[in-house]
């Protein structure tokens, strides 16, 4: 493996131009999870107040939560990808940066791939759910 790795002056713009966009979607993620939090929180404050019109309204606020909840540790590292890919560029020794710039990305990556996983099971579940409650509900139908 090549010890010194040489960063030319595209790749550097080409990094610097990724992390712009980064902080572009992790700042419109920070504000998705804010939302998420603000109506989690006025659907289990209000949820009982409406009655009928939201069934199990405090269970509906809670799943808001968790959802902004899964989006709180890839924020994170993408807010430390963008630190360190800037650090490492504005530093003279840039190598610590670059190789914390490089976990954190591959932390975002297996976390994201991780959870694509988990939700592909769970849409395989509910799927079969639908079609053994649809086969339950045909034979009542006799």
């Amino acid at each position: 493996m090549n010890e010194e790795l040489k960063v030319t002056e595209p790749m550097r713009e080409h990094l610097l131009s990724a992390v712009s966009w980064l902080k572009f979607l992790a700042v419109l993620g920070v504000i998705g999870v804010v939302l998420l939090v603000l109506i989690s929180i006025g659907i289990m404050v209000f949820g009982n107040q409406l009655g009928d019109e939201i069934p199990l309204g405090g269970y509906l606020g809670v799943i808001y939560l968790v959802l902004a909840a899964i989006y709180i540790y890839p924020l994170v590292k993408s807010f430390s990808l963008i630190r360190n890919t800037r650090e490492a560029f504005r530093t003279e020794n840039g190598q610590p940066n670059i190789e914390q710039a490089a976990a954190d990305c591959h932390a975002i990556l297996k976390y994201m791939g991780i959870l694509t996983i988990v939700l592909m099971v769970v849409y395989v579940l509910i799927i079969i759910g639908v079609i053994a409650a649809g086969i339950a509900g045909m034979g009542q139908l006799d």
